[in-house]
């Protein structure tokens, strides 16, 4: 029987289902942080409440604007630049209105609840910062943003024109109307071994009904709705490029069911126990940290870019299995615990397997930790270009490169990236370049999305300068700014 093939198919279809979307128009309004977090506020229903404090000093101290920023900010939705910087006037990249959006969902009472997994399966998926992985796995497993046609895009400005889209998904999930009429569920098969599973998902934040079929050897899955007293939806939509598989599922007989593929065959199933693992085992992580798991005596070599956040076992019999944690930058290794209680404080353990189990791998932050980047924080000069090099998160650079020869508009280049502490280079992609402008008085009034992909490098040395490559310079040349002093 196909008992574990389903098993591994519904936890690939439940979990991979996602919509696809158009490519952004190359004309597209770049969306700001803070309009993004005005429009925010303005659904939050706390537009009466009052924010307790200032926390930033480029948001203004009143205003709509300044009322949203310290709301966000009280409710931990956002957390700025660090220095107390927000960049309202900043493009708001596609991970951080994710992260935003999550924040607030956490908030409300929703977003992941305990262990959880979901398959991003875009090309780009490595690509996320780490403090936004949870809140884009949330996002796009519930269609509140989807991928484009190069991928989930983490590190591309938003636009204005997705911001009611954007919300208006946000809220439809978040308030959607639970679960009605249609109640039979389970696993099913027929005669000749084909299976089907109906599931009510409630444990995510848009509940419904999720079917899954072995159908020979195709595989399908996908969300349904409820027609009347039967259940209808495509169950190939979550493929990007798969051929619609449109079926109606209806109750036969006293327990069993039908399932009309449109244009295809017609199944008849029964209910069938699938059979249970004796041993079910989850691996967690507490804290800012990676956990990696292989069955056998040694533990595998860790994989830097697709590190497990969580994983199940099931086992029908005991089993030997290696549990390798390592802290993420900035933090620390605590403990594993079992079931709540403290096992090992070795960040290696190997067990046997013989019980159902929850391990967890425990991490704190690290209090003497100081990201290197604190080393090159300041103020740069080249020619007609400015610099400024900032701190972000754990082990991240901010640098915003501004280069003009008017006081009337400049080029502005956001780069966010890693520092390799090696090479002392930090290397990006997916940068936003932008066109702005300014009136007489110094305000911007225009800001123009150039190029939403730009990528290079910031090599710093000891000397108090760094150079800049940019992989789309017109000029061939690489720059290199001087570091300004800071003067009374």
């Amino acid at each position: 029987m196909k008992h574990r093939k389903i098993l591994s198919v519904l936890l690939a279809l439940a979990l991979a289902l996602a919509l696809a979307a158009p490519a952004l128009a190359a004309d597209a309004k770049t969306l700001t942080r803070g309009k993004f977090i005005t429009e925010l506020f303005a659904l939050s229903e706390a537009a009466d409440v009052e924010a307790t404090q200032d926390r930033f000093d480029d948001v203004p101290a009143e205003g709509e604007l300044a009322q949203a920023v310290r709301w966000a900010a009280d409710n931990g939705i956002v957390n700025g630049y660090g220095n107390r910087i927000f960049g309202p006037d900043d493009p708001l990249t596609r991970e951080q209105m994710a992260a935003m959006l999550y924040r607030n969902a956490q908030k409300l009472g929703h977003g992941f609840q305990g262990a959880w997994m979901f398959l991003l399966d875009y090309p780009d998926a490595a690509e996320i910062s780490d403090w936004a992985d949870e809140a884009m796995h949330w996002v796009v497993m519930n269609g509140i943003l989807v991928g484009t046609d190069k991928g989930l895009e983490p590190k591309a400005p938003a636009t204005e024109e997705q911001l009611l889209v954007i919300l208006d998904r946000w809220q439809t999930t978040l308030y959607n109307a639970a679960r009605t009429g249609w109640t039979r569920e389970g696993y099913f098969a027929d005669e000749n071994e084909n299976m089907v599973s109906v599931t009510w998902m409630d444990d995510i934040d848009e509940p419904g009904w999720y079917v899954a079929c072995v159908l020979g050897e195709e595989m399908y899955g996908g969300i349904v709705q409820e027609e009347g007293e039967s259940l209808r939806g495509d169950l190939n939509a979550w493929a990007e490029d798969g051929d619609p598989f449109i079926v109606t599922i209806t109750e036969e007989g006293e327990d069993g069911l039908q399932l009309a593929v449109e244009g295809g065959d017609t199944y008849h199933f029964t209910p069938y126990e699938m059979p249970e693992a004796t041993i079910f085992v989850s691996v967690d992580v507490e804290g800012w940290g990676n956990i990696d798991y292989a069955e056998g005596e040694t533990a595998p070599e860790i994989d830097e870019d697709y590190p497990y956040q969580f994983a199940q076992i099931n086992l029908a019999e005991p089993a030997t299995y290696t549990f390798a944690a390592w802290p993420k930058a900035g933090n620390l290794f605590v403990k594993w615990t079992k079931n709540g209680e403290d096992y090992s404080t070795e960040p290696q353990i190997t067990v046997l397997l013989d019980e159902s189990a929850d391990f967890t791998a425990v991490f704190e932050e690290d209090p003497d930790w100081q990201n290197p980047v604190m080393n090159f924080i300041g103020e740069y000069q080249c020619e007609r270009a400015h610099a400024l090099v900032e701190c972000s998160g754990y082990d991240d650079a901010l640098i915003t490169i501004e280069w003009g020869d008017s006081a009337r508009s400049l080029a502005r280049w956001v780069i966010l990236g890693e520092l390799d502490t090696d090479t002392l280079t930090v290397a990006y992609a997916g940068c936003p370049k932008t066109y702005v402008t300014y009136d007489d008085n110094g305000e911007v009034v225009g800001e123009e999305l150039l190029n939403g992909e730009c990528s290079g490098t910031v090599t710093f040395d000891a000397y108090g300068t760094f150079t800049w490559h940019d992989d789309q310079s017109e000029y061939g040349t690489d720059m290199v700014f001087e570091w300004v002093p800071v003067t009374d």
